[in-house]
């Protein structure tokens, strides 16, 4: 029985676009609510606090919900990365114990 470890790097960089993709909603989302806060005041002073206070939550969340989207991100692409890097290095490591006029060769006989 032969042990082996794939990864699927392209699943991997679509998780990634995909933590990105939602940091960047979120983002936008903030914006517009940095925005309504500016508009609170003119409510009234019997709402504007209540209002800003609301707001104030809200963009906290938000803004951490995009940093741990972004965290997410780059922790895939960091893996993803690795993978990769980690893949061309054993394949150079095999390469170079190959004779001579095989050392080009590739993975199911690709060149």
């Amino acid at each position: 029985m032969t042990d082996s470890f794939t990864v699927w790097t392209d699943a991997l960089l679509a998780a990634e676009t995909g933590w990105r993709d939602q940091a960047q909603e979120l983002e936008a989302g903030t914006g517009d609510l940095v925005h309504a806060e500016s508009l609170g005041s003119s409510l009234g002073p019997g709402v504007a606090g209540d209002v800003a206070s609301f707001l104030d939550a809200w963009i906290t969340e938000m803004d951490r919900y995009h940093d741990d989207a972004v965290g997410f991100a780059e922790t895939l692409g960091e893996v993803r990365t690795t993978y990769v890097a980690g893949d061309d290095e054993v394949a150079a490591e095999v390469a170079a114990l190959l004779p001579w006029d095989q050392y080009d060769l590739r993975p199911e006989g690709g060149v």
